[in-house]
């Protein structure tokens, strides 16, 4: 590193502008370290520092990326006195790329601005939200990476390599449970395992000092208390109503979700005469207690799958429209849950199913055996299904109906509850 025999003014005048600030760096040193700078460098610096005179020692994150690198060269030539510049964000030191108002930011914090900055319909799905890339959300983003990337470990598609689930993840001690165990999530109260974390997210319980039904991930006076109330924004919201986002679906809760589902299901139902039950039932599914439940059965079930083809025909349910769809055990397992959950909405008739299934039976046992179908009709037409109709003798007498009671078969008073595996 030799200096020129005759310097540039604009090159003393930067090397004085750098012995201004520090001390400690001798002419000689300085004029070496200008005379191995970039024309633009020269320039770049030489215009920041007569903006910011102090900017080698004040660590302003205003700096740009050559003075950034000047001030690494001096660092290493073990000038004293300067000061990297610290992230506008974060307050870290590390190299900062992106200019926003009032300074520079971290690659980390560029790509947090960028997402809450960009707010608009993904171009994939179109939910409102964030886009962080391409005017993309991030889900979906990540899908897009993830369909021309493998896992090496399991082969599955997936963005990173290896995946989530074939990451290799430490072992560190659990904030709630005080056990050491792979981390899941890292919250303001500290590192958490897998089971600690689905249990907060399933159960998300009253805040100590908000009292609202929250992610509790934050700590105050050894209290568990929600984001919001520990100083950070709450993670796990839903962007519709605020409420604790679901475990099982992205971005909305479990009502809010329910609410989605329901719309699609029951999309297309005028509320005229026939149609009443089922807006009630709509009604009644929105209102249920366990929002949870309601939601497991119209994601996964049979029958609401069952429901969903029975409505995109158009015309109104009846028993003849369920009894059509069964063709086995399974089908017609779905189809009598499905019955009985209209039935109790009142949204078809009751009937007398054991009768039915007697004549169902019947129809197939003639078809199996034609030579005894005379035989058969007659016994179950005088025998079978008199003793199945009769109304019930008197209490404590031996003789009775063969089938179900009439209390039975009247729609419960209270709305059922229908399981995610019906």
């Amino acid at each position: 590193m030799t200096a020129p025999t005759s310097a540039p003014d604009t090159w003393r005048e930067l090397a004085r502008l750098m012995t201004a600030s520090l001390p400690d760096l001798a002419d000689p040193d300085a004029d070496r370290i200008v005379a191995d700078l970039t024309p633009a460098a020269r320039g770049r610096i030489r215009a920041h520092l007569t903006a910011h005179p102090d900017a080698l020692v004040s660590g302003a994150s205003a700096a740009p990326r050559s003075v950034q690198a000047l001030i690494t060269t001096l660092a290493d030539h073990g000038v004293t006195g300067v000061r990297p510049p610290a992230c506008l964000r974060c307050g870290r030191v590390r190299p900062l790329r992106r200019a926003v108002p009032g300074g520079r930011v971290c690659l980390g914090c560029e790509g947090i601005l960028a997402n809450h900055g960009n707010i608009g319909a993904c171009t994939v799905c179109g939910t409102i939200g964030p886009r962080p890339s391409r005017n993309t959300c991030a889900a979906c983003r990540r899908r897009q990476t993830a369909q021309t990337r493998t896992c090496s470990a399991c082969g599955k598609p997936a963005e990173l390599d290896p995946c989530s689930s074939c990451r290799p993840r430490p072992s560190t001690p659990c904030a709630l449970r005080h056990t050491t165990a792979p981390v899941t999530a890292r919250w303001p109260l500290g590192p958490v395992c897998t089971p600690c974390y689905r249990t907060a997210r399933s159960h998300p319980m009253a805040c100590l000092l908000c009292e609202r039904t929250r992610v509790l991930i934050g700590r105050v006076d050894g209290h568990r208390v929600c984001g919001p109330c520990a100083g950070v924004p709450d993670l796990y919201s839903c962007e519709r109503c605020a409420g604790p986002r679901s475990y099982k679906v992205g971005r909305l809760c479990d009502r809010c979700a329910v609410a989605d589902h329901l719309e699609e299901l029951f999309t297309d139902v005028p509320e005229a005469a026939g149609t009443r039950p089922l807006v009630a039932m709509r009604a009644a599914l929105a209102q249920a207690p366990d929002a949870g439940t309601v939601l497991n059965w119209l994601r996964g079930s049979r029958s609401a799958r069952l429901l969903r083809d029975l409505m995109t025909a158009g015309r109104p349910l009846s028993h003849t429209d369920l009894d059509a769809t069964i063709d086995g055990r399974a089908t017609a397992m779905t189809a009598e849950y499905l019955r009985g959950l209209l039935t109790a909405y009142q949204v078809l008739e009751p009937r007398d199913e054991l009768a039915v299934r007697i004549v169902r039976h019947l129809e197939r046992t003639v078809a199996r055996y034609p030579e005894h179908g005379a035989l058969l009709r007659a016994y179950v037409r005088w025998s079978l299904l008199p003793r199945a109709t009769r109304p019930p003798g008197p209490a404590g007498s031996s003789t009775g109906s063969a089938g179900p009671t009439p209390a039975s078969t009247s729609p419960p008073t209270s709305s059922p509850r229908p399981p995610a595996t019906a």
